[in-house]
């Protein structure tokens, strides 16, 4: 739930001057501020709202819908928002604090590696994303490339609320979103000894795979029953290996291969193949056209991690932003519902929690 409030200033003086009332209000203010435990600005919230429409997996508008909710924690490094889709999808996207917000401010009691108390909520994405496009974001056809909008964020423990506060020139627009009481998402990582790299890691353009994808949408609908075969192969005598997907349905196949050529980075020491649902990988790759690198990392059990790296903005010193995802391998037990074959390769995949902790994604 959330209430918008919406103005424009022909005069931006008139902000700044003094009414009836006055010391009251500032009463009022200063114990709203006491409620304030984080608070950051941002001179272009458009990035945000960028990479946070990139983890928006949901398939339905309705307000229940699971892969409409996210996790959010908020650190000294940053915020990290986190999506489950049915237990086989997991989405993940990274704001960092430094590059991205000039202002930051985080209560003592949440501070540090260890805090002595965690700020993390439960937060409706799709009308989080809502108010973020109320200046038109989603009209952008690259939202890297409009026209700045300033942003204020902020968390009130009373009230357990996300407050946001856009400007872009004399407009101005206030929300107030509830957080939300939801089970706090799994930790998922690949299965890799400490120290080493997955046994599969490659980087490709991110125009380069989408071209890909869109040839492999060719057979229609992306429906429960379409499914994608991701195999990777090891230079070895009998070739230079490489990375193929494979389409198909019930009345449909497409294959599309990537020499390592024609990849930014190859780094494949065993030979891999794992089935997906075409649904799953498509909701995942939907912001290719934002990003321009991806990073595919696959580990022996199939667990697939796809990284988006978005393109840091025009202002100096700005930094790059990163989603992630993890999808699961379908089962070979077609009698097996599928939710309950992925939560078990969910809830065995990591331990650690690093890769919500991985804002420099592609190092």
């Amino acid at each position: 739930m959330f209430t918008p409030r919406r103005s424009r200033l022909s005069d931006p003086q008139e902000a700044r001057r003094p009414s009836a009332g006055q010391a009251e209000m500032e009463n009022d203010s200063d114990d709203e501020r006491d409620d304030i435990c984080f608070e950051a600005r941002t001179d272009d919230a458009r990035r945000i709202t960028s990479i946070l429409s990139s983890i928006c997996v949901a398939t339905s508008r309705k307000a229940d819908s699971s892969a409409s909710l996210a996790w959010c924690e908020v650190s000294d490094t940053g915020l990290t928002f986190t999506v489950n889709v049915s237990k086989t999808l997991q989405a993940i996207a990274y704001v960092k604090r430094k590059g991205v917000f000039h202002t930051w401010e985080l209560a003592m009691p949440h501070r540090g590696e260890v805090p002595d108390e965690r700020l993390e909520f439960g937060i409706n994405l799709a009308t989080l994303l809502e108010c973020l496009k109320i200046f038109g974001g989603a009209a952008a056809p690259n939202a890297f490339e409009r026209s700045q909008t300033a942003l204020h964020i902020s968390f009130r423990e009373g009230t357990r609320c996300l407050c946001l506060q856009l400007n872009e020139k004399a407009s101005v627009t206030e929300c107030e979103i509830h957080s939300l009481e939801i089970d706090q998402p799994h930790k998922t990582e690949l299965k890799v000894r400490e120290g080493e790299r997955p046994p599969a890691r490659l980087v490709v353009s991110s125009d380069a795979l989408k071209n890909g994808i869109d040839e492999l949408e060719w057979g229609g609908e992306a429906s429960r029953d379409k499914r994608v075969l991701l195999r990777v192969s090891a230079p070895s005598a009998s070739g230079p290996g490489g990375l193929s997907l494979t389409v198909s349905s019930t009345d449909v196949g497409c294959e599309m291969v990537y020499p390592p050529e024609a990849l930014v980075s190859f780094d494949v020491r065993q030979d891999l193949s794992f089935e997906y649902r075409f649904l799953h990988m498509h909701m995942a790759l939907r912001s290719l056209r934002d990003s321009h690198q991806t990073l595919l990392q696959l580990d022996e059990n199939g667990t697939l991690e796809i990284k988006l790296r978005f393109a840091s903005s025009a202002a100096a010193n700005a930094a790059e932003l990163f989603s992630h995802f993890f999808l699961f391998p379908l089962t070979d037990e077609d009698d097996i519902d599928d939710e309950d074959a992925t939560a078990s390769k969910a809830a065995g995949g990591g331990g650690g929690g690093g890769a919500r902790d991985q804002f420099d994604a592609f190092d």
